[in-house]
């Protein structure tokens, strides 16, 4: 079966994450901090009205956090709850045929899949695809 994903960067590593579960891609928008936040949350933002929590991806998977012109807020809607997301760069849509998956646990028996859904081979690009639950029910809990 074919699917559709958005690829974005974080550092140097591309990543991607099921089109159905992103709602928008935005500009980055200002950020309230929010004391005592979990690590990796940001703060909240208010897109359209609506107050969200953000994560950063760069402080997620250990890249080095910089400041980046073309950073992006990418909107992930989890069951009716969002969350953005902070990534480099937002790249493009890439459609993906199941057969170009392969599971990260045949790979690394001892990898937390946690996160990771699979890993994308699109010629020699390798593409690590998300988990769109990527963060845990404690960062809702701060807009709440």
């Amino acid at each position: 079966m074919d699917f559709k994903v958005v690829t974005f960067k974080v550092g140097d590593e591309e990543y991607a994450i099921d089109i159905k579960n992103i709602e928008s891609v935005v500009e980055m928008l200002p950020i309230t901090k929010v004391p005592d936040a979990p690590y990796g949350v940001e703060g909240v933002i208010n897109l359209r009205g609506e107050v969200m929590p953000i994560i950063d991806g760069r402080k997620k998977f250990g890249s080095s956090s910089f400041e980046n012109d073309k950073a992006k807020i990418i909107i992930v809607n989890l069951s009716g709850k969002k969350y953005g997301f902070i990534v480099d760069d937002v790249r493009e849509v890439l459609d993906v045929n199941e057969n170009e998956i392969e599971d990260v646990k045949e790979i690394m028996s001892n990898l937390n899949t946690k996160y990771v859904d699979g890993i994308i081979k699109k010629g020699e690009r390798l593409i690590v695809l998300l988990k769109p639950n990527m963060v845990n029910e404690e960062i809702f809990s701060v807009v709440e």
